[in-house]
């Protein structure tokens, strides 16, 4: 329910944006875990600000995007701007979660949804901007951070592949596929995702790179 400024965005306003946060509750450091969006900050802010994060959680992210996804991003933002994020829920859905969870949870469907229409388009529209501009692959060597990545075993969005070549390129990175989920990991396979954050976070504390 955070307020949503005129865009585009960038990743360097959203990672300035946590640093903010983090200052006005007065938190030197801290553990950081992003989902999709939020683990591409996530990544931002290890590179970025290193002392502030002790332990990274990348979740269902990228770090990059190739040509064919920067094309679907556009027909997007076409569709927002003349329907608003209605325009792009169910096929959104149908990509955020496996067919198993619309048949045997429709109540984590109804959430999703009702999340969704309460984003107001002109927050999309500046985010998607953000992510056209994700250039965080190339500097994954330099990320000192104790890292781990989490993906769902059928996220389309950010495939297992393309996170465990994160991980690979990430110095003493970690990595985490959990079965029966897609893109939103945490809510299809909620108890496999917080044993794999959890025992990440509660182990003694990784050397940084």
């Amino acid at each position: 329910a955070s307020s949503a400024p005129p865009g585009p965005y960038d990743f360097n306003r959203l990672v300035a944006d946590v640093v903010a946060i983090l200052d006005h509750l007065d938190i030197g450091e801290a553990d950081m875990v992003g989902l999709s969006l939020g683990g591409m900050t996530a990544l931002g802010l290890g590179l970025s600000h290193p002392e502030r994060i002790a332990k990274l959680v990348c979740c269902d992210a990228r770090a990059e995007f190739p040509p064919a996804a920067l094309a679907g991003w556009d027909q997007r933002m076409q569709a927002v701007a003349v329907g608003g994020v209605a325009a792009i829920v169910e096929e959104t859905l149908a990509r955020w979660f496996t067919p198993a969870t619309f048949g045997e949870h429709p109540e984590i469907i109804v959430a999703a949804r009702a999340m969704m229409l309460a984003t107001s388009a002109e927050g999309y529209l500046g985010c998607v901007w953000a992510l056209k501009g994700l250039d965080y692959k190339r500097h994954l060597p330099q990320l000192g951070v104790p890292t781990l990545y989490v993906v769902g075993e059928q996220d389309g969005g950010a495939p297992p592949d393309v996170m465990r070549e994160m991980a690979h390129a990430t110095p003493q990175a970690q990595f985490a596929l959990l079965p029966a989920a897609a893109h939103i990991a945490n809510w299809e396979a909620a108890e496999a995702f917080n044993a794999a954050v959890l025992g990440f976070l509660l182990a003694p504390d990784a050397k940084r790179a």
